[in-house]
């Protein structure tokens, strides 16, 4: 008896540490990194009212020079797919630059445009 209970309790000691692992804690982003996520996060909001050919959200999430833009060169388009790479974020005064890799597909009718 004495033998399983000193079994169980070195595996007790054993197992417990593995048990109570850190928790991630996730800093919140300030200055420049904050406003570089914001910055990726509205261009991939723009790509997702493009996909959806939502023009009232691409209206409230672009500039109008932007809006018309976009508008303009629309394809006419069954369903797309749309990578972004972001690869840079220039910040000055209150002027953001995002520079971003974008790789697509356009279909149409089941073919590729």
């Amino acid at each position: 008896m004495r033998y399983l209970y000193l079994v169980f309790l070195l595996s007790a000691l054993m197992f417990l540490p593995s048990c109570s692992g850190k928790k991630e804690v996730k800093e919140a982003l300030t200055g420049d990194a904050a406003i570089a996520e914001e910055a990726i996060s509205l261009a991939e909001s723009i790509k997702e009212a493009y996909l959806q050919k939502d023009k009232a959200a691409l209206k409230t999430l672009c500039t109008r020079n932007g809006y018309l833009v976009l508008i303009g060169s629309m394809k006419n388009f069954d369903s797309a797919e749309i990578e972004f790479k972001p690869r840079r974020v220039d910040i000055e005064n209150n002027r953001v630059m995002l520079y971003l890799e974008w790789e697509g597909k356009w279909f149409l009718n089941g073919k590729e445009l």
